[in-house]
């Protein structure tokens, strides 16, 4: 299967990436609302009921605007720091408990077979994270919205195939 990263949107009015690894389907924030992230990845020949996880870095509007919506309406885990869960958790609306997942910076976990590290990020939010995603072409790395390029994000990215 083919590998690779799309920037689905990204600007003020929302942002949204997708990753594509050999056993997983991965959205990076959801700053569309559910019409435009269907179609966003529609347009790429992907859906959003085929996502095996939505990662969020933080919990302004133009990276989660869409997000209740959208898991709601496709079952899709969430991954996302406690912090930033109390943050948005009202917004979200009534989400399944089931499809939370709480995460932290320099703690790797697993989507399918894919293995992604998140680490933390400059950025004027409660607790924003980047993500390392490995797959077996190489190292990908999302890091959004940086106040500036620390060092933790730069020794997270090094290395990466695509950032």
């Amino acid at each position: 299967m083919k590998q690779y990263s799309v920037s689905l949107r990204s600007g003020s009015s929302g942002n949204s990436t997708f990753v594509r690894t050999e056993s997983a389907g991965i959205a990076i924030d959801c700053g569309l609302n559910g019409r435009q992230f269907a179609l966003a990845l529609q347009s790429i020949g992907e859906s959003p009921s085929a996502l095996d996880a939505l990662l969020l870095t933080h919990e302004h509007t133009d990276h989660c605007s869409g997000l209740g919506v959208v898991l709601r309406r496709h079952h899709i885990p969430l991954f996302l720091t406690e912090k930033t869960y109390q943050a948005v958790r009202t917004e979200l609306g009534r989400v399944a408990d089931s499809l939370i997942h709480l995460i932290e910076p320099g703690k790797p976990f697993a989507v399918k077979e894919t293995i992604i590290t998140p680490f933390s990020t400059p950025h004027d939010a409660v607790d924003s994270v980047g993500f390392r995603i490995e797959t077996g072409c190489g190292d990908i790395g999302i890091a959004t919205d940086l106040g500036h390029f620390s060092e933790t994000v730069r020794q997270s990215l090094t290395g990466c195939r695509v950032v």
